[in-house]
């Protein structure tokens, strides 16, 4: 079977095509869903369901939540770091910081969550530490203060 390996992941993987989602599928009735956003998610998972329906299966849909989200961005400048790991505790929330300036934030249970832990490392950041910033991107950033 094309889109199952039962040596490495014990769950079939449906693609959905509209909205774009790879859907997880266990032997336990529960599903992973993932999308570009919760909406798309929740109508992707909808469609997984009411397809496992049409096969024959009792498949219903309930129970559904959002446990994890994960998102990135670029900060726009190089940051001298060698690969930072940053855990927020609340929310509960981590940050992984590449040298490229590249922010991949996991962990958030909606985005409002994803919008503080991303401020709190920027703002602490480029406000505590400027004098780490490369040069050019310093003088944007704060001006000709340091």
């Amino acid at each position: 079977m094309q889109n199952s390996i039962p040596k490495c992941l014990h769950s079939l993987i449906m693609r959905v095509r509209d909205p774009k989602a790879t859907v997880l599928i266990f032997a336990s009735g529960k599903m992973v869903c993932s999308a570009k956003s919760e909406e798309l998610s929740q109508l992707a998972a909808r469609k997984c369901a009411r397809t496992i329906l049409k096969m024959g299966f009792n498949a219903k849909f309930k129970d559904f939540k959002i446990q994890n989200i994960v998102a990135n961005c670029d900060v726009r400048f190089p940051i001298r770091l060698e690969g930072l790991r940053y855990h927020v505790n609340e929310p509960k929330i981590t940050l992984l910081v590449f040298a490229s300036g590249k922010v991949v934030i996991t962990g958030a249970k909606c985005r409002e969550d994803l919008h503080k832990a991303f401020e709190l490392i920027y703002l602490g950041y480029v406000c505590i530490r400027p004098w780490t910033l490369l040069p050019e991107v310093r003088k944007e950033v704060t001006g000709d203060f340091y």
